[in-house]
């Protein structure tokens, strides 16, 4: 995401969410929510283990989009940043 924010063609300043697009325990998000809070929010919606964050904004802004998963980032072989 930095590289396509230093990248990208803007005047002055943005903020973006970077996350990956799926949660990281073993339960749909949106029961997740609900077990903490009682309920959810009436525009909520949330599937299966979509993540609480969005980074719609970002995607559509700078054409980023997460490469990884939490499924699969405690195991993938990821070479460091490079700027």
């Amino acid at each position: 995401m930095l590289r396509a924010s230093l990248d990208a063609d803007t005047d002055g300043h943005e903020a973006y969410v970077a996350a990956a697009a799926d949660n990281y325990i073993d339960a749909p998000t949106a029961a997740a929510i609900e077990a903490a809070w009682g309920e959810l929010p009436e525009q909520c919606s949330i599937a299966d283990d979509q993540a609480a964050f969005s980074t719609e904004k970002a995607e559509h802004e700078l054409g980023w989009s997460p490469d990884h998963s939490w499924r699969t980032a405690a195991t993938a072989d990821v070479s460091g940043p490079q700027l």
